[in-house]
């Protein structure tokens, strides 16, 4: 549902953050200092530097100056043990928000793919709440990009038998959107939901976001399977791809 006027793939840069820098100890975000001087000159190509050559990708000159750009980190594990991703102060994480903060690049928006956490069978509830807490703290820390995020296969803490580890999709619902930085359309009690965002030229991205861990009950184990239930299908096609729908979507 992403544009009818224009293609995509010529219009939208995805910016892949990969989470493998590290930074020393004992430091707050505004110690971080971009270096990747090649990332940066690249936004800047891109956004500012004209288009000469003739081939099916050049774009007319009336949009190299402003497109829809996204940050995409994806698979982040927050936990106790990781050394760049340790829950009580998450580097890359961190590092990756400053980034896309700059007001130079005019990142669009953010997404968090899943697997917010990670897990191992003797990870307690208590504890992965802890983790998912603070995802939600320093993803929203100093952050005034829109950003969204879906909930992967770790998230609900299912790597064990022991039914007491377990986190349910209310728990992750009451823990993950009790804060937020932009305006989404979510049914109450939900984790998915939809969010439009405006171009640079005025037309509309719609962010649509899908619960794999939605079942009434614990029957089956999130960590192997996606469960989405006929609601959520049927609020996919009857409503996150429908309500509001304009022809600048």
């Amino acid at each position: 549902m992403i544009g009818y006027r224009y293609k995509i793939l010529q219009t939208v840069l995805f910016i892949f953050i990969l989470c493998a820098c590290s930074t020393e100890n004992n430091l707050s975000i505004e110690d971080f200092q971009i270096n990747n001087d090649k990332t940066t000159q690249a936004l800047y190509d891109i956004m500012y530097k004209s288009n000469d050559q003739t081939n099916e990708t050049t774009l007319k000159k009336d949009y190299l100056y402003e497109r829809f750009k996204i940050v995409h980190i994806s698979d982040i594990h927050l936990s106790n043990w990781s050394t760049d991703n340790h829950y009580s102060f998450p580097k890359n994480l961190m590092e990756a928000i400053h980034f896309a903060n700059q007001k130079n690049l005019k990142i669009n928006a953010i997404v968090a793919t899943g697997d917010l956490i990670s897990n191992m069978e003797t990870t307690t509830a208590m504890e992965a709440r802890m983790y998912l807490s603070a995802f939600n703290s320093f993803f929203y820390s100093q952050n005034n990009i829109p950003s969204f995020f879906c909930i992967g296969n770790h998230d609900q803490n299912m790597l064990t038998d022991n039914t007491s580890y377990y986190l349910s999709k209310q728990d992750l619902n009451e823990i993950l959107f009790n804060r937020k930085n932009y305006t989404i359309k979510q049914p109450f009690g939900e984790n998915y939901f939809y969010a439009d965002i405006k171009t640079p030229d005025n037309n509309i991205i719609r962010f649509i976001s899908l619960d794999n861990t939605d079942q009434d009950l614990t029957f089956h184990k999130s960590i192997n399977y996606s469960c989405i239930t006929q609601k959520q299908v049927d609020w996919f096609t009857q409503t996150a791809l429908k309500e509001n729908m304009t022809d600048n979507h």
